[in-house]
C-alpha cells in the first residue's frame, strides 16, 4: 500500500508537471496514520491525515480530467491550513512558525516558601489556574526541537487555614491572629497575573518535554478571610487594595502525553508581595495541563 500510495502521488505530480511545464518534487510521507483516496471519471483526490512526528499534519490534493489532460485543481498541507481550535501556521525553508489560540487550562496546587515562622499556606487547598491563551510555536525542519512563546493568564490563592490570617494596616500587609475564640475557616492572598512564556521543547513520538521561563506582569492583588467570632456570628473580611510585586519570573517544566494531558512544576523565587508593603514569601507550585 505504501509503494502504491507514493506511486500515486508521484503520478498526480507528474502530470501536473507535463501540463503547467513546471518542475514539481515527489511528496514522500513516512508513517502515514490515515490515507483516503477519492476518484470517479472525471476527477481524482488524496487526503492524508498524520505521519511520523507529526499525528497534526494533513495533506489534500484534488486532480480534475480536462479534454488536454490531467491537471492539479486543489493542493494544500497543513502549514498553511486552519488547524482547529483556531490554529494558523507559516512555513519558511528552514522550519515552520504556528500560531495558536486554543483552550489549554492547566489546575495546581501551591505552597508558600520562605515566609516568616506564622506564614503557613496550606498545600493542599492553595489552587492556581492558568489560561494559556496564546501560542506561537517555531518548529525546525527535521528535528524534535521547538521554540514557544506567547500570553497566559494565571489566577492564584496563597491560603492559610491556621490560627494566623492576612490582615491590612493601612497599606501594609500584616499576619495577625484571629480574634480571642474565634473559629478560623480561611485566610487567603489572591493574584492575577499576565503571564508571557518563552519556552524549549523537545518532541518525541509520545512525549514532549518544555522548560523555561515564564515573565510575569501582576496586575491584582486581594485578602479575603473568613471565621466564626466566639458567639458563633459568621465573618468575611476583604480588602481588594493589595501590593504585590509587579514583575516577576518563574522557572517552569513540563512533561506531557501526545499533547492531551501533562504535568508541571513551576518555581516561583520571586517574592509575591511588594516587600515595603506586606512579608517575603514565594511560591513552588505543581499540576496538571490539559490539552497543552
Amino acid at each position: 500500500m505504501k509503494k502504491n500510495f507514493y506511486f500515486l502521488l508521484s503520478m498526480m505530480l507528474t502530470c501536473n508537471m507535463v501540463s503547467a511545464q513546471e518542475v514539481s518534487d515527489t511528496i514522500e510521507i513516512e508513517k502515514a496514520d490515515k490515507v483516503v483516496v477519492k476518484s470517479n471519471s472525471k476527477s481524482m483526490s488524496v487526503e492524508v491525515f498524520g505521519k511520523e512526528g507529526d499525528p497534526d499534519y494533513h495533506l489534500s490534493k484534488a486532480l480534475e480530467l480536462d479534454g488536454e489532460g490531467v491537471n492539479v485543481s486543489k493542493e494544500t498541507n497543513s502549514n498553511y491550513d486552519f488547524v482547529l481550535p483556531f490554529t494558523k501556521s507559516s512555513k519558511e525553508n528552514h522550519g515552520e512558525i504556528v500560531v495558536t489560540m486554543a483552550p489549554t487550562l492547566s489546575v495546581g496546587l501551591v505552597s508558600g516558601l520562605g515566609g516568616p515562622g506564622n506564614l503557613d499556606i496550606d498545600f493542599g487547598k492553595s489552587v492556581e489556574i492558568t489560561w494559556h491563551a496564546f501560542h506561537a510555536i517555531l518548529k525546525l525542519k527535521d528535528s524534535p526541537w521547538q521554540f514557544s512563546t506567547g500570553l497566559w493568564f494565571n489566577w492564584k490563592n496563597y491560603r492559610m487555614t491556621g490560627d494566623t490570617r492576612f490582615d491590612k494596616e493601612g497599606s501594609n500587609v500584616v499576619m495577625m491572629p484571629y480574634p480571642e475564640g474565634s473559629d478560623p475557616k480561611f485566610s487567603r492572598v489572591h493574584t492575577l497575573s499576565y503571564q508571557f512564556p518563552f519556552l524549549v521543547h523537545y518532541k518525541t513520538k509520545n512525549f514532549k518535554f518544555a522548560a523555561g521561563t515564564l515573565l510575569n506582569i501582576n496586575g491584582h492583588g486581594s485578602l479575603k478571610t473568613r471565621y466564626y467570632d466566639a458567639e458563633g456570628q459568621k465573618h468575611k473580611d476583604r480588602d481588594r487594595n493589595v501590593h504585590l510585586n509587579s514583575f516577576t519570573a518563574d522557572i517552569l517544566g513540563i512533561v506531557s502525553f501526545r499533547n492531551f494531558v501533562g504535568a508541571y512544576v513551576k518555581y516561583s523565587p520571586c517574592n509575591v508581595l511588594d516587600t515595603r508593603y506586606g512579608p517575603k514569601f514565594h511560591g513552588l507550585s505543581t499540576g496538571v495541563i490539559f490539552n497543552w
